[in-house]
């Protein structure tokens, strides 16, 4: 029985964060995020979604600047009719 299609909105997002995740951006706000970010170091946990929504919650190290810290997190993705993101929602969440 072969394996279910992932949703492609899920394949555009995981690519998202793959991008993302090894510095390959060109928006100013995500750089600024970003650069902390650990390269390679980001960790689906979980996904789900269909052809325009994604829903992906992850976590990736980041140091800003007083050693690394896990930052767990999710993204939420909308898609247009081209399958671009058309808006995404971040959250992410760090406490000492």
């Amino acid at each position: 029985m072969p394996a279910p299609r992932e949703p492609q909105a899920v394949t555009v997002a995981r690519a998202h964060v793959e991008a993302w995740t090894h510095h390959d951006y060109d928006m100013t706000g995500l750089i600024q995020f970003a650069q902390a970010v650990v390269p390679g170091s980001a960790r689906i946990i979980a996904s789900t979604g269909d052809d325009r929504n994604a829903l992906i919650m992850l976590t990736v190290q980041a140091d800003f600047g007083a050693g690394q810290v896990t930052l767990p997190g999710s993204r939420l993705y909308l898609l247009d009719d081209d399958s671009k993101i058309k808006s995404e929602h971040v959250v992410f969440y760090a406490a000492q």
